[in-house]
Formats: C-alpha cells, sequence, structure tokens
C-alpha cells in the first residue's frame, strides 16, 4: 500500500543576482579540451596535470582522463585533482577497454569546441610541449576562434 503525502509547495526564489555575480551557472565551458585515455598509469597523472597547466597557462582549457579500469589507483590520483581543480574530470571505465573507445568516450563527454587527444606516459622533458595547443581569437573582428597546432600533435579532432 502506498500512501501520498501532500506538501504545500515550497515558495519560488527571486532572482536579484544579476548575471554576471553567477558566473558559475552561466559561464561557457572551456575552448579546449585534451582526453587522456589511460590504463595503470598512476604515476603518469600529475605529471601530466602539471605540464598541461604550464603550457595552457592563460587558457580555457579541461582535461578529462579516461581510465580503462586500472587496477594501480589510477582514477584514485585523478579524483584527488579533481577534488583541487574543476578543469580535472575523469572517467572511470570498468569493464570496459579500449583505446579508441576510451577515446571517443572522452570527446563526447566534452563541450569545448576543440578537442586535443595525448597519452598519458609522455616523456619527463615537456619542452616540445611547450606551444601545441595555443587556441587564439581572429583579430579583424569576427570572433571566432581558430586554432595553431603544432606539428608533434598526433590527434586533434
Amino acid at each position: 500500500m502506498f500512501q501520498s503525502i501532500a506538501r504545500s509547495p515550497l515558495p519560488l526564489a527571486t532572482a536579484t543576482a544579476s548575471a554576471s555575480e553567477i558566473p558559475s551557472v552561466l559561464a561557457p565551458g572551456p575552448q579546449l579540451t585534451i582526453v587522456v585515455p589511460t590504463r595503470n598509469e598512476h604515476d603518469n597523472v600529475r605529471p601530466v596535470y602539471h605540464a598541461l597547466c604550464q603550457v595552457l597557462q592563460g587558457i580555457d582549457w579541461e582535461v578529462i582522463f579516461v581510465d580503462d579500469d586500472s587496477n594501480d589507483a589510477t582514477p584514485e590520483s585523478v579524483c584527488r585533482l579533481a577534488n583541487s581543480d574543476r578543469r580535472v574530470r575523469c572517467i572511470q571505465r570498468i569493464g570496459r577497454r579500449g583505446l579508441a573507445s576510451a577515446c571517443v568516450e572522452g570527446i563526447l563527454a566534452s563541450c569545448a569546441p576543440y578537442i586535443a587527444v595525448m597519452d598519458a606516459d609522455l616523456p619527463a622533458d615537456f619542452s616540445w610541449y611547450d606551444g601545441c595547443y595555443i587556441p587564439f581569437y581572429d583579430q579583424h573582428g569576427s570572433g571566432r576562434p581558430k586554432l595553431q597546432i603544432h606539428q608533434l600533435i598526433a590527434g586533434v579532432f
């Protein structure tokens, strides 16, 4: 037997704040998403994150780590970063594996107009990475974003 309890409706809150006072609600998503497929990459999560922070200064970006059911605490590492930086996201795929499908899942989770895919096991020297993803806006008034892509990047969709 189900019993229904009628409640009086809650009063509606009136919006007195201007749009500029509520940036988290009305702010657009990032310009660039970097999708990083992972499988047992615990030791590489922080170096990749720090390299992105250094290289992408001044750019509105996010990174989505797509983990294929790692058993070395990779998702926990990503979640610790995500707790302190909202630009970091984690998709933990349990029972599913595969580089291509991980890339597609990360791409589908993004709302950015530009998406790049990179490996989590980069070399320790990130100097080659500087300038790989540099979004900039047309100076002639169109307001459309453009993207300069370094020749070393294998996948930009």
